[in-house]
């Protein structure tokens, strides 16, 4: 169905990018009205545990590596029972991506654009969504490593700009609150930016892998160079802003990003911060909805997912329409039932996939 093939590094690219995705504006916040001043090491534990995640979608991927996920849940559990965990996934994806471009319309109405209906925001997105599924897997992948270099420079000068702001004392006490807040914290953090990274097991058979190793050198190389980032950012928004007030802020990034002051000349560089969300949030939704739209041509029988990508699209821009009737009722949503919907979906079809061929071919045979 997928003629093009993209390249390892290429893939590790678009891991990386999407486990950054949405979380770099508002991970932050959640995080810290969790574990407050502790909100760092939850973005810490999240990173071992993400890596953990990753493995496991590289044994899923090894089950049948020429197969997309939903190819091989058909393969071992059959056509029924495996379109219906399929349809499961493929929900999980159309959530996900609803959810994301329903976080990125109440951003930018917000912020930039407060008189604009949140449907003619969407639907520009939309927009560029549909293209990407039109131009194929090779066409968005290219436009990844591209943009990953914007997004490097842009978070480098972000970082540095900062450092003279930044006070280490509002990290102290660490670990006052005890191992809860933060292992909840942890959990939204591994949930949010790795679990979903589920939607990837959907373009590993189109990948030009560099030999024995490779896909899992991509999948934990991306997870961890994303953690990082996330990691690195928790830490400037509670050493800049404070625990306090990253807690109220719902997007702390972004007002972390207007401290930037530089010589009293070069001020209010939020646009930075901006651009960098756009960049990682449209390829988080570019994937899910990719993974969306082959999924049910599959299902379907149809000869090119192509022909979906403006029906699942417009699917995409409804469901963000509908998912939350407001901000303060979508945030509580994410926060408290969100990260046991990732796991159940995107991290539990997977774990199916890898028992049912344990049991059909036995435990040795994965990845042989």
């Amino acid at each position: 169905m997928e003629k093009g093939m993209i390249t390892a590094r290429q893939f590790g690219i678009l891991v990386a990018l999407a486990v950054i995705g949405d979380s770099l504006l508002i991970m932050p916040g959640f995080l810290a009205s969790i574990a407050h001043h502790d909100a760092w090491l939850s973005a810490l534990i999240g990173i071992p545990l993400g890596v953990l995640v990753m493995l496991l979608f590289c044994l899923a991927a090894k089950c049948y590596p020429k197969l997309n996920l939903i190819e091989s849940l058909q393969k071992v559990y059959g056509n029924w029972i495996g379109a219906l965990l399929s349809l499961l996934f493929l929900y999980h994806s159309l959530m996900n991506s609803g959810a994301i471009l329903r976080e990125a319309g109440d951003f930018i109405i917000t912020h930039s654009l407060p008189q604009t209906p949140m449907a003619a925001v969407m639907l520009l997105f939309a927009v560029i969504i549909a293209m990407a599924i039109k131009l194929r897997l090779e066409a968005f992948t290219r436009t990844a490593e591209l943009l990953i270099v914007v997004f490097v420079l842009f978070f480098i000068f972000f970082c540095a700009a900062l450092l003279p702001q930044i006070k280490l004392s509002e990290l102290q006490p660490v670990y006052s609150n005890g191992f809860v807040p933060i292992a909840r914290g942890a959990l939204v953090s591994f949930t949010f930016s790795f679990v979903e990274v589920g939607a990837f097991l959907m373009i590993t058979p189109y990948v030009s892998w560099n030999g024995k190793g490779s896909m899992r050198k991509q999948f934990v190389s991306g997870a961890i160079i994303g953690g990082v980032v996330l990691l690195i950012v928790t830490l400037l928004t509670i050493t800049v802003l404070g625990t306090h007030l990253t807690e109220r802020q719902m997007y702390p990034t972004y007002t972390l990003a207007k401290k930037i002051s530089i010589g009293n000349f070069l001020e209010r560089l939020e646009a930075i911060l901006a651009i960098m969300w756009i960049i990682t949030n449209y390829f988080k939704i570019v994937v899910h909805a990719y993974a969306l739209s082959a999924g049910l041509a599959h299902l379907l029988r149809l000869k090119d997912y192509r022909e979906l990508a403006v029906p699942v699209t417009l699917l995409v821009v409804a469901t963000a329409m509908i998912i939350s009737p407001n901000i303060v009722f979508f945030n509580t949503v994410l926060t408290k039932n969100w990260p046991l919907f990732d796991i159940v979906f995107s991290l539990g079809v997977p774990v199916m996939l890898i028992v049912g061929y344990a049991v059909r071919k036995g435990v040795g045979s994965i990845g042989k």
